[in-house]
């Protein structure tokens, strides 16, 4: 039962001799006990009071009366509210088109990038395998590197030091080279390399 439910009329009983096992059933409370069910048919008792269709019937039981079925609840009233904000609904609409909407602006380069940009679209070819071949782009002022001889000697020398104490590195990077050659991304030049004077 329902906790604090309200006894309709047809269960007060006029009849004092009927006794129930709990008088405020119709009231929450502590469960006393739980009984199963092979317990529970061996309590109950051939007497039954029919109080008519769609209500609950008196069941006697060793214990007294109880009160067993279904009982017809008025409905509560029921409160529904809905709020609807539609600037909100609008705003996210919104937002989300900005994300999902392709860029329209145009993107700055600064004329370093628009000249390599440009270098790029003019200079980019397919070979007959499908790969691009692209130029190597220089900077007009080469000479303004410097003179890094010296700096990619000492590299050089630096690593043939990591290939004699490592040579399984030694063996990656002939393997690698190769592979990248083979590739045709890379070929040997054929004039000799100028040592320092």
């Amino acid at each position: 039962m329902p906790v604090n439910l309200k006894i309709p009329e047809c269960i007060e009983l006029a009849d004092t001799s009927i006794e129930l096992a709990d008088t405020s059933f119709h009231n929450g409370g502590p469960i006393d006990i739980l009984l199963g069910a092979t317990i529970f048919f061996e309590i109950l008792c051939k007497n039954q009071i029919l109080l008519g269709k769609d209500k609950p019937i008196l069941q006697e039981t060793l214990f007294g009366w109880i009160v067993a079925g279904s009982i017809q609840v008025q409905n509560q009233k029921q409160v529904t509210s809905l709020l609807c904000n539609e600037q909100e609904l609008q705003d996210q609409l919104r937002m989300f088109w900005e994300i999902e909407e392709p860029s329209v602006q145009k993107i700055k380069y600064s004329p370093e990038e628009e000249e390599c940009l440009k270098y790029f679209n003019e200079t980019t070819t397919r070979d007959e395998t499908g790969q691009f071949v692209v130029k190597m782009p220089l900077k007009d002022n080469i000479e303004q590197l410097g003179d890094t001889y010296d700096v990619a000697l000492r590299k050089f020398i630096a690593l043939e030091k990591k290939f004699q104490v490592n040579p399984s590195l030694h063996k990656q990077y002939v393997t690698f080279m190769k592979e990248y050659e083979d590739l045709g991304h890379m070929t040997k030049i054929r004039e000799k390399v100028p040592s320092k004077p």
